[in-house]
């Protein structure tokens, strides 16, 4: 039967240790370096959308401005992996 709730336990484990610094990393690339990379695609798809017709990167494909994830977003799959982990 599935618990559900907030538990806190510290483990001796090796292995645990590097899965929470990955973890971290991951989070922090999501909501530093990606983040800043969609940010950037935004404002380079206005200067290609700003260009004139006749400009050769005029018609080149958009780039992808969805990446990365908001801090509020981290957080919150941060706690939902927490409480929805199984012991």
């Amino acid at each position: 039967m599935p618990r559900f709730g907030f538990t806190l336990q510290i483990s001796k484990k090796p292995g645990d240790c590097l899965t929470e610094q990955f973890c971290v990393r991951v989070m922090y690339d999501a909501t530093g370096v990606r983040l800043q990379a969609g940010r950037q695609a935004e404002v380079l798809n206005q200067i290609v959308y700003e260009l004139p017709a006749e400009h050769p990167l005029a018609e080149s494909r958009p780039f992808c401005e969805l990446l990365g994830h908001t801090p509020p977003q981290v957080c919150f799959g941060a706690l939902d992996g927490t409480c929805l982990n199984e012991p």
